[in-house]
């Protein structure tokens, strides 16, 4: 955010100190925060501890829209390059919904999904053992103070 607020700050002062300059500058500086600020609050959303609104039909469908534009963007390079180039602020949030795009979601991805890397043995037995020490054992008794 710093370095795209320094580039409108740099393009702004290319034409020297004008009139109303501050205002200028604060609405240029405040063009890229509004994307990345849109990015990092449009999910809060749809947690259920979020209070005071809950999502409405466009904030469900553009949930549903945006997954599956990240599923279709493991197997599209076309999908994975909007997918990354928005959520690295490189790009508009508006590049998700440009018809290329648009097309590209609903059909999935076009390269097979890889399958799980295959763990041999002795992976496996030392993976079940990590697993079962996170677990809360059942005779174990909770104590309160």
């Amino acid at each position: 955010m710093a370095a795209q607020g320094a580039v409108a700050l740099r393009d702004l002062l290319a034409d020297g100190l004008t009139p109303a300059f501050a205002r200028r500058a604060q609405r240029a500086i405040a063009r890229p925060i509004g994307s990345a600020w849109a990015l990092a609050t449009g999910q809060d959303i749809h947690f259920p501890t979020t209070k005071d609104k809950s999502p409405g039909l466009a904030d469900r469908l553009l949930l549903r829209y945006v997954g599956r534009l990240a599923r279709t963007a493991t197997g599209s390079f076309h999908a994975d390059t909007a997918l990354t180039d928005v959520l690295s602020l490189q790009a508009a949030p508006a590049t998700l919904v440009r018809p290329a795009v648009l097309l590209t979601a609903p059909l999935g991805p076009l390269r097979t999904p890889h399958e799980p890397p295959p763990f041999t043995p002795a992976e496996r037995a030392l993976l079940d053992t990590l697993q079962s020490l996170q677990e809360p054992s059942s005779n174990q008794k909770k104590t309160t103070t």
